[in-house]
């Protein structure tokens, strides 16, 4: 008897240690209930289109009127301005008179003609003509350049010994020179013989013996000697003199060349200078005519000392004080033009935004306090901060209501009843599709015991808390919703108490 005593005893305490190591479960039953498609959301007022006021110059705030809530209508005095000149006329006719300063100053100091001047000031160089002109001065230089090169080069050519002419000489010197070795052998054989021209001709034509014959040979070989030097030197005097014209002639030549290169290039210098210097005189000249029109503009759009509303509205903000300089076109305060409504906005799925459609009528939280409003979708675009899973709804607003007060609204389609309907905590999806985890019930000698079940379904419509189901249910089980720790089909659990 103590020994099934003691296994009860020990079966009971394993089953509760067991039981405590199971997942503990909170369930809900599946229920009949209505379901709808609407997407709900909070969003904040916000000003249709708000009427930004700004000022076109810089001034100094003397009084602010009116604080933000505040009822306006058209010609209501908003700011007013202390008396004086903007900050935008004074510094543009400074800057105006700084470049008429430059301007004179460039034309004086520089010594620009006044023919410059008139040209900068009517509309500068034709661009054609300019480039028709220095294509004109630089085809000059370089043809002049290259009779520069050429003259140079048949000038080297003479320096150095390398022209025809300078080649001539030096075989007419070298003529010359042999002639000269020749006639001076002739001279000395002849001489050899120590007899007087006269005598041996005397001899040779009244007593002629072989030494008179052979002196006579020697005088006349002496003679034809110096006849060939003579025509030899005289080749190559006029060889000589014909090279130092030519080197004279090339001179002349090259040194005119030079001058007129000289000249071509000063020309398409002075051309570029010129073109610069106009181009110059231009741009200040344009520049002074620019700030002089925007120092006309200022004048003309110069505002008066007081900023009135220009169309009838509530005051959202004002971000001016008394004594601050209300800056060029930067936001004074803002008016809610009441022709203009209200809008609010916020972020949905792209599957949530997919249930709605443009001129949809949203119902508002609390509608009984605001049972004047009338919210319609009137644009869905995608949310810029989640572009590729969420749309951005916008709804117009008509109305008593407040810039910066938040509404929630709901939209889309009216609600429908559905056999089975669960928590949307309570659908889950695997590889295999979407499931629940229905609570089966299992009996033991020591009590009940609870099985998680698959069951898969189809979710026919969910909102923002319920899904609707089709599943081979029958209307009354318990579906895991949550647990403490993973659950899987066929697991046991806990309930949680």
């Amino acid at each position: 008897m103590l020994f099934f005593a003691m296994m009860l005893f020990l079966t009971f305490f394993s089953n509760t240690i067991m039981n405590h190591s199971l997942a503990q479960v909170s369930t809900e039953q599946i229920v009949s209930d209505s379901v709808s498609a609407k997407v709900r959301g909070t969003g904040t007022v916000e000003a249709g289109d708000p009427v930004e006021i700004k000022v076109s110059e810089s001034r100094e705030v003397e009084e602010v009127l009116v604080k933000a809530g505040d009822e306006v209508k058209p010609g209501d005095v908003l700011i007013k301005l202390k008396e004086g000149v903007s900050t935008e006329r004074e510094a543009a006719a400074s800057e105006l008179k700084e470049l008429k300063e430059a301007y004179d100053n460039n034309i004086m100091i520089n010594e620009i003609d006044n023919h410059i001047v008139s040209r900068a000031e009517n509309g500068g160089i034709d661009k054609a003509d300019a480039t028709a002109k220095l294509s004109t001065l630089s085809a000059t230089m370089k043809q002049v350049s290259e009779k520069v090169k050429n003259l140079q080069k048949q000038s080297d050519a003479l320096s150095d010994g390398t022209s025809e002419q300078s080649a001539a000489v030096k075989r007419a010197s070298k003529e010359a020179e042999e002639a000269g070795k020749e006639l001076s052998q002739a001279q000395t054989s002849w001489e050899s013989f120590g007899m007087e021209e006269s005598e041996v001709r005397e001899l040779y034509e009244n007593d002629r013996t072989e030494q008179v014959e052979q002196a006579k040979a020697a005088l006349d070989a002496y003679h034809e000697a110096k006849s060939r030097y003579e025509q030899k030197s005289q080749v190559k005097e006029e060889l000589e003199s014909q090279l130092e014209e030519s080197r004279e002639s090339i001179t002349l030549e090259l040194a005119k060349a030079n001058e007129e290169l000289t000249e071509a290039t000063e020309a398409h210098d002075d051309y570029i200078a010129e073109i610069n210097t106009v181009n110059s005189i231009k741009s200040q000249y344009e520049a002074i005519r620019e700030k002089e029109k925007e120092l006309e503009k200022l004048t003309q759009q110069s505002v008066g000392n007081e900023i009135t509303a220009k169309v009838a509205g509530k005051v959202i903000s004002v971000d001016i004080k008394k004594g601050e300089v209300a800056q060029a076109e930067i936001p004074l305060l803002t008016l809610q033009d009441e022709a203009n409504g209200y809008s609010l906005s916020f972020s949905v799925t792209k599957e949530q935004a997919a249930k709605v459609k443009k001129g949809d009528t949203a119902t508002v939280s609390d509608a009984w306090y605001f049972s004047d409003l009338t919210v319609t979708l009137s644009e869905i675009k995608v949310d810029p901060e989640n572009p590729s899973r969420n749309k951005k709804l916008i709804f117009a607003i008509d109305g008593d209501v407040e810039v910066g007060q938040n509404l929630t609204v709901a939209v889309g389609e009216k609600s429908t009843r559905y056999d089975y309907v669960v928590p949307n905590n309570a659908v889950r999806e695997d590889s295999n599709g979407k499931f629940i985890l229905v609570i089966r019930e299992k009996s033991s000698p020591l009590g009940n015991r609870y099985v998680a079940t698959r069951v898969n379904v189809e979710v026919l419509l969910s909102d923002d808390s319920k899904s609707a189901l089709k599943a081979a249910v029958e209307g009354s089980e318990y579906v895991i919703t949550n647990a403490n720790k993973m659950v899987k089909p066929g697991d046991y659990v806990r309930l949680a108490k």
